[in-house]
């Protein structure tokens, strides 16, 4: 007989937490979980408003929504133990996932590389750990950006580098042999699908991990080659 999985810490913890309904410990039977599940659905919709400052889609809350002292805004104010509740649930459920993705990052040595661009590089992994592909793109290029800047200015100049394009930056620094034609292909991938992001286009690549990765082999590469 196969043996059975025991629970994660993170689902066993769920299931305490499904025990309770606007903070009252209640039974978990289907029932009380739909209902949950409304409830929490209403408060994500609450939350994420809060956050965007972006008004309710519900043409009844929209109205007041603006209002300082109307209901959305109290609702928040005056249940903190609820809002409490509902990331407890929410955060929960994205453990799993952010298990997984701590796992696929891989295992690369970055010494050799400043600490601005190690800070960088450490914020778009932990962005991509929590879901946040867009915001892990645009720190990757940062970093990747930030160092090859700085490779170049070594021979052409400061004022000279910040008038260049990032393109123009990585095309120097493959013809003065500091970046293989392998790692402008990287660094390129990089660099168009953080454009697609920051314009916020339709079809931006939102691949966190592959950019993660393209970001550290260029900063690995102009590491060794400036040390060699």
């Amino acid at each position: 007989m196969k043996q059975q999985r025991s629970a994660t810490l993170s689902e066993h913890l769920l299931k305490e937490a499904d025990r309770f309904l606007m903070s009252q410990r209640v039974r978990r039977t289907s029932g009380n979980l739909r209902i949950q599940e409304g409830v929490d659905k209403a408060w994500r919709n609450l939350v994420q408003w809060r956050k965007t400052i972006e008004p309710p889609r519900s043409a009844r809350l929209k109205r007041f929504a603006v209002r300082p002292d109307g209901p959305v805004t109290r609702v928040l104010d005056e249940h903190p133990d609820l809002v409490n509740e509902f990331y407890c649930r929410d955060l929960l459920k994205a453990i799993p996932g952010i298990v997984e993705r701590t796992l696929s990052l891989s295992q690369v040595t970055l010494a050799g590389i400043t600490s601005s661009e190690l800070v960088y590089l450490r914020e778009a992994a932990n962005c991509y750990v929590f879901d946040l592909p867009r915001a892990a793109i645009a720190l990757a290029r940062a970093a990747m950006e930030g160092r090859l800047r700085k490779v170049l200015a070594r021979t052409s100049g400061k004022e000279a580098v910040k008038k260049m394009e990032l393109q123009g930056v990585i095309e120097e620094l493959v013809r003065t042999r500091r970046l293989s034609s392998e790692a402008r292909t990287r660094a390129n991938r990089l660099r168009t699908a953080a454009n697609g992001v920051l314009h916020d286009e339709e079809n931006a690549c939102t691949d966190a991990l592959t950019s993660i990765e393209d970001a550290r082999a260029a900063i690995l590469e102009t590491s060794r080659k400036s040390n060699g």
